[in-house]
């Protein structure tokens, strides 16, 4: 950051030649930068070394100033940073020119800047932005080729002040504290005892940072600040401007604000003067129909604010700047800038009888009081009121509704006056005086539609706010900038009419107002078998208090938050519940704050069927301290968090708008003969309500392998929107072979039986029963839903079994499903029933449906049962190995380490042993392979290989371990029914580990590609052959089993 800085209207410090210090040497500055780095700076990107400036003035204010900067370039960002400087003058008063620019490599090299090849002056482009065009606001700009990390930028440069604008004056201000850290400054001014400082003051000092010192040399007086080590500081969002919150010297020979006050009078008066006929005219004309005192002002200033054209010419000779133009020209010419416009507005103010004066204001951080200075940028007008105060008004702002805007509040100003008034600080409006006022009027119906009209009034801030930029929109470009709020506010809403008053918008006296008429859909959200509204509020999207509390990102702060104006929002609705809406169960909970800085107040009604709130939020202060904003974040955090509240409704029993089939009937029965054999029986009865059904649910697909599985499709029909049945007939049956087949010939074909159900349309509605009868399972084992995504008027889930089958069961908890139990000749049959469920919403990254949708888990298995049957089969089918052993020992001959032999044999299975055929927990445990066989034929399933793999590896000297994996999700409680209540598929993934010193390694997993120790589930350890800690350990991964088949839709759920 540059250090050194100017204020308002160009001005800038001086020095003239022969001053007694000397700036460093070069190998003084590479001294001072030795141990400068980021470790001791981590979070500079540039650290300035030494930062001088010498002022020398005379006793008419004329003055010149030396200055020397150095700093150390740590990062690319302050590479950028400083890779131009620049150097800000008006040609009026003063000029400004580098004297040297250098750059010193680590070594202690220096390259100096070709000044006249890099170096361009130019008219200051900024000021184009807001309208004025003055060629004497100049900037000298160097460009500083080669700049690297680790270099030293120095530059040298000189200003020479020919002209005051103030006469017999000088003042000045150093910054000790920058957004770079400093290691040396030195401020000196050298002074005139006839003309000394009547005004130091030395502002927010750090520690004892700075030290000052005064020496009197006969005639001239020395003043010296040196500032050494001075820490960086850190802008923050939203803070006040950075020269008011720094360590700061302020000087100044100007005894007192009134002086200014009446220099400022004596140099407009003259201007003020040239009033013409036509302007008297003018003053008559506006004024001849105003009845009262402040209907006149108004008439003047609205003619003036509104006619006058903000834009400039500098043409004044005498101070350029500040001296306004003749108001005659201003009058004529239609355009000037701010000091032109206000000095217009002062004398037809005055020529209609009011006491108006030309004031100088300061936009942005009030002025230090205490050592008065001319630097102000901006010009208003202030009428004397009957008790000595002023009323100001500000003409520069063409769409103002109040006389001075209110974003001009808590402003530093001036008004000139012939005797002099000191400085004052612009009125501060309340809250309620700045308000957004919004107040909707709506309906709801039954189906989630929302029907509303909402008004928004813009008062104070707002108005000043959004008139100004209402009246530079074309009218279509008004409509999107609130079709634009209202998507924000309600995805998918349709803004249906737009008003805005008044018409034309710069009509200030009447109050901005808009109106908007729009429909939404789909404003029920619904959850745990209620549905919850949340009625948009605008406040949300519109308002200035929205964006001033937009600025609480930071956790904590060291500089105060600046909201730079009191405002608020009121925001009021009344909303009609439509017949078929019941009376909502709960309604947000009414909040208040009341603090000093900050209020809410939310509080909601049901009257007769009208929903009624509102919500009303004031931001008080204009200026918090770190302090406040703390407590105000806690408070907004507070808020927000209330704000998550929605409108509670019972949910209605009719089907889901959204859904595209509603179960009428969907019943799964499961009749045990014993543990590992048993029937299940899928009565479906379900209506097509959507095309997207159609296509879904025309078809059955039943997976089943017949080597221990039959399916019998009883019947299915399909009953047309008029009536007719439709039953199925045979030749639209079919039983096709799963894909895997043809490529894994030895494995029991897996079948799929296919029933094209006929004419089924949107309307129709489909029965269909399936019976499976399993055979010789290790384990019977279940899980199904009692809801799921589409809506389901009755659901039925039975298990029947002999009282000696021991079954684990997960009963449930949910209020929505009735369980019951019944003993008769020697069974226990259970059963869980649900009525009229909405279907869950469809949603990415959904966690376990079991999660999120009551779920019955049943098993007859036990982990450490099912591993011991595992480990024996696996290890009876790895005996058969002679020839595998064999290739074992060929492939690890010559490897030098058992990582190198694993390695060998994995590659070899990876490379030669096709994946081929189903997950082994779809097939008999009798159709596992001995590992020969899986090495003969070039292919096999996940088991088979993990076979082959243990073979090979104990005849290469290993003692491999069988491994079953999981991929549950996580966290662990995710995981826990499928742990808790066996379910066969939880754990499909047979791997193979290797304890080695240095660990395990786990094969069957990764290909030839990946190191030998790589899994992908390496992050949960994979549950071992006896499963001894199944819970913490059985799982990987985030995503789960298959948890569905498509054997008879979506209730079907593997128990197979």
């Amino acid at each position: 950051m540059r250090r050194r800085t100017g204020i308002m209207l160009s001005f800038l410090l001086v020095a003239l030649q022969g001053l007694a210090l000397e700036f460093p040497s070069p190998d003084k500055l590479c001294a001072s930068a030795r141990g400068v780095d980021r470790d001791r700076y981590p979070n500079a990107d540039a650290v300035m070394l030494s930062d001088m400036a010498f002022a020398r003035y005379a006793a008419s204010g004329v003055y010149t100033t030396r200055v020397d900067m150095a700093w150390k370039i740590l990062s690319e960002q302050g590479k950028r940073d400083h890779r131009t400087q620049s150097l800000g003058f008006d040609r009026a008063y003063s000029r400004a020119r580098f004297e040297r620019v250098e750059v010193i490599r680590a070594d202690g090299r220096v390259r100096e800047v070709d000044l006249e090849a890099n170096t361009r002056e130019m008219a200051s482009p900024g000021q184009m932005q807001m309208n004025i065009y003055n060629p004497s606001l100049r900037e000298v700009r160097v460009s500083i080729p080669g700049l690297e990390i680790g270099d030293i930028l120095r530059y040298r440069a000189r200003y020479e002040t020919f002209k005051t604008r103030v006469p017999g004056t000088w003042s000045d201000r150093f910054l000790f504290e920058g957004t770079d850290p400093v290691l040396h400054a030195v401020f000196e001014i050298d002074a005139p005892a006839s003309r000394p400082l009547t005004n130091i003051a030395l502002k927010d000092p750090v520690d004892d940072t700075v030290s000052h010192s005064v020496v009197t040399n006969g005639a001239r007086i020395r003043y010296r600040w040196t500032g050494r080590d001075l820490p960086r500081m850190f802008p923050e969002p939203s803070m006040p401007d950075l020269s008011s919150q720094v360590q700061r010297v302020l000087v100044s020979t100007i005894p007192e604000w009134e002086a200014l006050s009446r220099w400022y009078w004596n140099l407009s008066k003259p201007h003020l003067d040239k009033i013409t006929p036509e302007m008297k005219r003018k003053v008559a004309e506006l004024t001849s129909e105003a009845g009262s005192r402040d209907e006149r002002l108004r008439a003047i200033f609205t003619w003036v604010s509104q006619n006058i054209r903000y834009m400039g010419i500098t043409l004044e000779k005498e101070a350029p700047g500040y001296e306004p133009h003749d108001v005659d020209l201003t009058f004529e010419r239609g355009y000037g800038v701010c000091r032109d416009k206000a000095a217009l507005l002062v004398a037809m103010l005055r020529e209609g009888g009011f006491d108006a004066y030309p004031v100088l204001m300061m936009v942005g951080a009030k002025k230090d009081g205490e050592v008065p200075q001319p630097w102000f940028n901006h010009a208003v007008v202030g009428v004397r009121e009957p008790g000595g105060t002023f009323r100001l008004m500000d003409p520069t702002d063409e769409n103002t509704r109040n006389l001075l805007p209110r974003y001009l509040c808590d402003m530093s100003y001036l008004a000139a006056t012939p005797e002099g008034v000191p400085l004052m600080t612009s009125p501060v409006s309340s809250a309620g005086e700045n308000l957004t006022l919004i107040e909707t009027d709506g309906r709801l119906d039954s189906d989630g539609r929302y029907r509303a009209k909402t008004v928004i009034t813009f008062e104070g801030i707002n108005d000043s706010a959004y008139r100004g930029h209402f009246a530079r929109l074309r009218p279509e470009e008004r409509e999107d900038f609130f079709e634009g709020r209202l998507e924000t506010l309600i995805p998918g809403a349709k803004l249906r009419d737009l008003t805005i008053e008044p018409q034309p918008v710069r009509d200030t006296s009447r109050p901005l107002k808009a109106t908007l008429a729009y429909t939404a859909t789909g404003l029920f959200a619904e959850q745990n078998g209620k549905r919850l509204f949340r009625p948009p509020e605008w406040g949300g999207v519109l308002g200035v208090a929205r964006s001033v509390l937009g600025n609480l990102g930071l956790e904590k702060r060291e500089y105060p938050l600046r909201t730079r104006f009191p405002c608020g929002t009121d925001e009021s609705f009344r909303i009609d519940l439509a017949r078929g809406i019941a009376a909502p169960d709960r309604l947000p909970e009414a909040g208040k704050v009341d603090r000093p800085f900050f209020a809410w107040e939310r509080k909601w009604s049901l009257n007769d069927r009208v929903l009624e709130g509102r919500t009303r939020t004031l931001v008080r202060a204009i200026e918090l301290s770190p302090e406040a904003y703390g407590e105000l974040k806690a408070e907004v955090e507070g808020i927000e968090q209330a704000g998550r509240q929605r409108i509670v409704f019972p949910l209605p029993l009719e089907k889901d708008p959204g859904a595209d089939v509603l179960y009428l009937k969907n019943s799964t029965k499961c009749d045990l003969e014993d543990a590992r054999n048993w029937t299940e029986t899928h009565t479906v009865k379900k209506k097509v309500l959507t095309y997207a059904g159609k296509k879904e649910h025309a078809e059955l697909k039943l997976h089943y392998n017949p080597s221990w599985e039959e399916v019998e499709l009883k019947y299915a029909r399909v009953t047309s929107p008029g009536g007719r049945v439709h039953e199925i007939r045979e030749n639209e049956i079919n039983v096709m072979d799963a894909g895997w087949v043809a490529g894994a010939p030895r494995y029991p074909a897996a079948r799929i039986l296919v029933a094209s159900l006929p004419n089924v349309v949107p309307g129709s509605v489909i029965e269909y029963r399936v019976v499976h009868r399993m055979k010789d399972h290790p384990f019977f084992h279940l899980r199904s839903y009692m809801r799921g995504f589409d809506p389901m008027m009755n659901r039925r889930v039975e298990i029947a079994a002999p009282k000696d089958v021991v079954l684990k069961i997960r009963k449930g908890t949910d209020e929505a499903v009735v369980f019951s139990e019944m003993r008769n000749d020697g069974r226990i049959t259970r059963s869980w029933e649900s009525r009229s469920q909405r279907g869950l919403k469809r949603e990415s990254d959904l966690p376990p449906l079991w999660e999120i949708a009551p779920a019955v888990f049943a098993s007859a298995g036990a982990w450490e049962d099912y591993a011991a049957t595992l480990r024996d089969e696996f290890a009876a089918r790895a005996s058969r190995a002679d020839r595998a052993a064999s290739m074992a020992l060929r492939l690890v001959k010559g490897a030098d380490s058992p990582r190198a032999k694993i390695r060998a044999i994995r590659d070899f299975v990876a490379r030669h042993i096709r994946a081929a055929g189903p997950p082994f927990t779809e097939t008999p445990l009798e159709a596992l392979s001995g590992a020969d066989v899986t090495l003969e034929s070039g292919y096999g399933h996940a088991a088979d290989r993990a076979i082959l793999l243990y073979a090979m590896l104990e005849a290469a000297g290993f003692a491999p371990d069988w491994v079953f994996a999981s991929g549950l999700p996580r966290p662990d409680p995710l995981a826990a029914p499928m742990i808790d209540y066996p379910q066969r598929d939880a754990f499909d993934s047979p791997l193979i580990r290797v304890m080695l010193d240095d660990g395990p390694v786990y094969l069957n997993d990764a290909d030839q590609y990946a190191p030998p120790t790589s899994t992908p589930r390496r992050a949960a350890p994979p549950t071992t052959g006896g499963w001894p800690s199944s819970r913490r350990t059985a799982r990987s991964g985030r995503c789960g089993p298959r948890i569905a088949t498509a054997t008879a839709g979506p209730w079907n759920t593997g128990s197979r």
